[in-house]
């Protein structure tokens, strides 16, 4: 302010002083908005590109501040990564993401609370030194929020005998509502027999013909925001029976899949697994093989599954190394391996054994 102004706004002061605060104002930086986005529809790849720029912009600027305002969705769903969207704690994981991954300081962030949105929103603004914080823009009262507890139906993934009635069950994440409720199921054959306006039913498959069963249910009761359906379908005397096929690159997937198996296994007794193993295009020569011994090691050692529960065959070669894990009933037929790379084409890496010195 010039010692004119200074001079005039004094003899004014008495008379006009909003007027001379409001040009002692203009000269004060004002906060810029760098970027706005939705947290459900952003993918966690393309928010990793936002904050990279935004770290950027910030290193360019060493004197300005990371002004960011945090907004909690109207319905919050009480499963998975919706938790994150709580405004309290984005703030914790995008001043993490800044300061500990793209190396900002964190005594230039700031994360604000700024009430409820229709979605989950982030904000994030340069302030430079003596700007004004921007007010955060909520557009719902905090006591407007619905708390929603997504239901879950779950069932047998296979069964093989028909005259075995079949049973499904509704859960909640994470919780339950205390709100009463009712159940109202529904099944594409057979009838229910016991449960129906309960959390669970059991389902008789006898006369029917389908070789896939679903059970719906939905949850009366509810606030017309939340998901108040779900559904399960059980694969009813498929004979052979594919339990799951998968890359095994990581070895927690061998051990998962087989999991599931030994469940089925142990329910029932006239079942037996079959496991057919590939080797990939580009390997080692003896790697299916190993890779079969590994999963009778960890189905004997680990589980204690029976040996005569289960057989274990080598299927050729894939483009890359697979499992396939089989039920079927005993004496019954057998899957037939299905290679997709013949042999000449497949190209061995290293060598199995240790070589002689």
């Amino acid at each position: 302010m010039g010692r004119f102004q200074y001079s005039r706004c004094l003899l004014l002061g008495l008379i006009l002083p909003s007027l001379c605060f409001a040009r002692g104002q203009e000269n004060k930086p004002a906060a810029l908005k760098f970027d706005e986005y939705r947290l459900e529809f952003t993918r966690p790849e393309d928010e990793g590109a936002r904050l990279v720029r935004f770290a950027r912009r910030l290193k360019r600027e060493p004197r300005t501040q990371a002004y960011i305002i945090a907004y909690t969705p109207r319905v919050l769903n009480f499963y998975g990564s919706s938790h994150w969207y709580i405004a309290e704690n984005r703030c914790l994981t995008t001043k993490a993401e800044l300061a500990h991954h793209y190396g900002v300081k964190e005594s230039r962030l700031i994360c604000v609370d700024g009430g409820v949105r229709e979605a989950a929103t982030l904000e994030l603004w340069i302030l430079h030194p003596q700007a004004t914080p921007p007010s955060p823009r909520p557009e719902f009262q905090t006591s407007e929020i619905v708390n929603c507890y997504p239901v879950r139906a779950s069932g047998d993934g296979y069964v093989l005998r028909r005259d075995s009635p079949l049973k499904f069950s509704a859960a909640f994440s994470l919780g339950k509502p205390d709100i009463p409720v009712t159940y109202l199921w529904t099944v594409s054959a057979g009838k229910i027999v016991v449960g129906q306006g309960q959390e669970s039913v059991t389902v008789d498959v006898t006369e029917a013909k389908e070789k896939q069963v679903t059970a719906e249910v939905e949850v009366k009761g509810l606030p017309t925001d939340c998901q108040a359906r779900a559904s399960y379908t059980t694969v009813v005397g498929v004979v052979p029976y594919k339990l799951s096929e998968f890359e095994e690159n990581y070895s927690e997937a061998l051990q998962a899949n087989l999991d599931n198996l030994t469940v089925f296994l142990q329910r029932d007794p006239s079942l037996q697994g079959y496991i057919i193993v590939y080797g990939g295009r580009i390997g080692r020569r003896a790697y299916a093989g190993m890779r079969a011994q590994r999963a009778k090691y960890y189905l004997t050692e680990i589980r204690g599954v029976s040996s005569d529960r289960f057989t274990v065959v080598e299927g050729g070669y894939r483009e890359k190394p697979m499992f396939e894990l089989w039920l079927v009933p005993r004496n019954g037929p057998k899957p037939i391996p299905t290679p997709t790379v013949d042999l000449h084409y497949v190209q061995f890496e290293g060598n199995p054994t240790k070589r002689k010195r």
